[in-house]
């Protein structure tokens, strides 16, 4: 293939966006990453570095493969020996991080309950802890992957390096399973948190659901108040507060559309190491000396065309993920504050007194509509002008 036929309109668009998006999103998740890692929330600064590492790798793919001209690619000797070890421990990350944050929320979520802050000590214990729920399961596939390689790795057109696992029973069970039990877990873990913090607070029966939504921000004003009088550093804790349940609304996002995607992504993979004739005994010896129809240690190159749809744009979930994490932790008021002094510090200031004067808009915007929703929720009926009155 020549190189001026080697890439069409829609590829390079792709291409060209992958790598601008994923430059730009983790850029903007300094600020979150920053914050985070101040406030001791581990798990969502290893989610953040997590999906840091996957753009970095996006982006080199995109850059070094970019077209189908494979006449002219190169062998990725080294890089593709890192990448193929790193690829599935990196997505199974992803997803026990989210799993260790509402592991962890679950138990917090309770919004009547004081906010208090860790010691030191507790601090440590748990980031020991969520290292191990984190880290665990992602280090054991690094030390598996030379065991169930079927290749020595795989090219293909602006996803680059990829691991060609033996179909075989240890693929499923080590690279197939683990992140869509993860992510199904966490959201069982979300559920769990929003009915036991609604369920908890519902007195009576059958209430409306604009009711509910009422006793929500109810629940919300009344641990405010607990927090203004009888905690010690109640700023510190109302920041705290606010960050758990940022973390919530920020990993439900996620969970919306990537535990559908994960629980494809398992079922097609288990289908093809499961597939009548294919599916074969574990043997180390075969895969490494009996590797039919090609050596081991041969490396193949897949334009394009072959490259199947799920492969190709699955670097877009981590993409998509920095964006909703600057969404919920890069336009809070330390976020504002830290945008504007790396303005300030880059000699841009006008650049951030113009970013302060959006963000007051956005807030604005945010409260009329606030104040609308209450209008809204004003009651309507006997019934709900006697329950609005007790909620008074």
């Amino acid at each position: 293939m020549s190189a001026a036929s080697s890439t069409t309109p829609s590829l390079e668009a792709n291409r060209v966006l992958r790598i601008l998006l994923a430059i730009t999103g983790t850029a903007l998740c300094y600020v979150p990453f920053q914050l985070l890692l101040r406030n001791r929330q581990y798990a969502a600064v290893v989610l953040i570095l997590t999906i840091t590492a996957m753009n970095f790798f996006t982006i080199l793919n995109a850059s070094i493969w970019p077209n189908d001209n494979y006449a002219a690619w190169w062998s990725g000797h080294g890089l593709c020996d890192i990448e193929v070890y790193l690829s599935a421990p990196l997505q199974t990350a992803y997803a026990t991080s989210i799993f260790a944050i509402m592991h962890r929320l679950a138990s917090q979520i309770k919004l009547n309950s004081v906010v208090s802050q860790e010691s030191h000590g507790q601090s440590r214990k748990r980031l020991v802890k969520e290292s191990g729920l984190i880290l665990a399961i992602p280090a054991f596939q690094l030390l598996f992957t030379y065991f169930d390689l079927a290749q020595r790795y795989i090219v293909g057109a602006i996803v680059g390096c990829s691991a060609v696992y033996d179909k075989s029973w240890p693929k499923a069970v080590v690279f197939d399973a683990p992140p869509a039990a993860f992510a199904l877990a966490s959201l069982v873990f979300a559920c769990k948190s929003l009915f036991e913090a609604l369920l908890s607070h519902l007195t009576e029966a059958h209430i409306p659901p604009d009711i509910i939504f009422k006793r929500y921000r109810t629940i919300n004003r009344e641990t405010s108040a607990i927090l203004t009088t009888t905690t010690t550093n109640h700023d510190a804790c109302q920041r705290i507060s606010r960050i758990r349940h940022r973390l919530y609304r920020m990993c439900l996002s996620i969970l919306v559309l990537y535990v559908p995607l994960m629980l494809f992504f398992s079922i097609r993979n288990l289908r093809d190491t499961f597939n009548m004739g294919d599916s074969r005994p574990c043997s180390f010896y075969r895969m490494h000396y009996e590797a039919l129809p090609y050596p081991w240690h041969a490396i193949l190159f897949v334009p394009s065309w072959l490259v199947p749809a799920a492969t190709l744009e699955q670097p877009w979930i981590p993409i998509l993920t920095n964006f909703v994490v600057v969404t919920f932790f890069g336009t809070t008021d330390d976020a504002r504050k830290m945008w504007l002094a790396i303005a300030d510090n880059l000699g841009v200031m006008a650049f951030g007194t113009y970013l302060g004067r959006a963000y007051d808009g956005v807030v604005a915007l945010v409260g009329v509509l606030r104040d609308r929703l209450r209008e809204s929720m004003k009651p309507r009926s006997p019934y709900h002008e006697k329950f609005f009155k007790e909620e008074q």
